[in-house]
């Protein structure tokens, strides 16, 4: 997992090195996304309640792909509506160069703006639906659709679980 490089929803820098000897699950939204985003996120605080109960030490990452919009400020906002557990879950965003060099090349998944659309227009933005496993060494290790199926949060914290203790 390389190029990551972005600011934290406390404002603080958010680098690779901090995700570095963790096994971590990356997944991608913005905050003002009325579709799809929501239900991500659930997903996610899902995960890290299931994760926390079972003891699997493990960090959550939710990269914004509107980082234009979604500030440090607005993303603290987000995680304090949605009442997110920050404790091990990251909301980041950065200049959208960065977001979108360690989104597309980093993740290797899609993101990106219909070419029509105006800066405003966010219900043109799209992005992956999906969660990524990176194990302690930053290597990518599976790609989880999470929205549609029903065993695919079961099979990322069974994967994250084995990949966690394996690292200790």
């Amino acid at each position: 997992m390389r190029h990551v490089a972005a600011t934290r929803h406390a404002s603080r820098a958010f680098t690779q090195a901090q995700l570095e000897r963790r096994v971590v699950v990356v997944g991608f939204f913005f905050t003002r996304c009325p579709t799809v985003c929501p239900l991500l996120t659930e997903r996610m605080a899902r995960l890290q309640r299931r994760a926390r109960e079972q003891d699997v030490p493990v960090h959550f990452v939710s990269f914004s792909v509107d980082p234009r919009y979604d500030t440090p400020e607005r993303l603290a906002a987000y995680a304090r509506d949605h009442a997110l557990d920050t404790a091990n879950w990251s909301l980041v965003t950065g200049p959208l160069e960065q977001v979108e060099t360690t989104v597309l090349k980093g993740f290797r998944v899609m993101m990106g703006r219909a070419e029509e659309a105006d800066e405003d227009d966010f219900l043109s933005l799209f992005h992956g639906e999906h969660f990524v496993l990176v194990d302690a060494a930053g290597r990518l290790r599976g790609y989880y659709r999470v929205t549609e199926d029903p065993q695919g949060l079961e099979q990322l914290l069974e994967d994250a679980s084995a990949l966690a203790h394996a690292a200790r």
